[in-house]
């Protein structure tokens, strides 16, 4: 019996859009393009951290974590996690040892 493979899904069909993408634009340019969203969605994060929500924190924080997974993946990461450092940005780092995440879907 032979399994066919199924369509990609997830960092699979990322990078399928990546490469075709990389024909049309340089890579350079598509760097740019998605340091531009992440720096966009930090500075959104930043501004309106106050305003807010825990459900609306929490969509943004996963926007965030996408665009960085974006930028991983054309290979501007080293740029990208400058960019978390330099906001300090708590939201993508696991809570203390010995502390309990209580945001929801995100502790134990």
């Amino acid at each position: 019996m032979s399994v066919t493979p199924s369509e990609p899904t997830g960092r699979a069909q990322r990078k399928q859009r990546t490469s075709a993408l990389e024909g049309d634009i340089a890579l350079e340019d598509l760097q740019k393009a998605y340091v531009q969203r992440l720096r966009r969605l930090l500075r959104l994060r930043r501004d309106h951290d106050c305003q807010l929500n825990d459900v609306g924190l929490r969509l943004l924080d996963r926007s965030i974590f996408a665009a960085y997974c974006d930028c991983r993946d054309v290979g501007a990461d080293s740029f990208a996690q400058h960019l978390l450092r330099q906001e300090q940005f708590q939201g993508l780092q696991p809570p203390p040892k010995g502390s309990a995440d209580t945001r929801p879907g995100l502790g134990p």
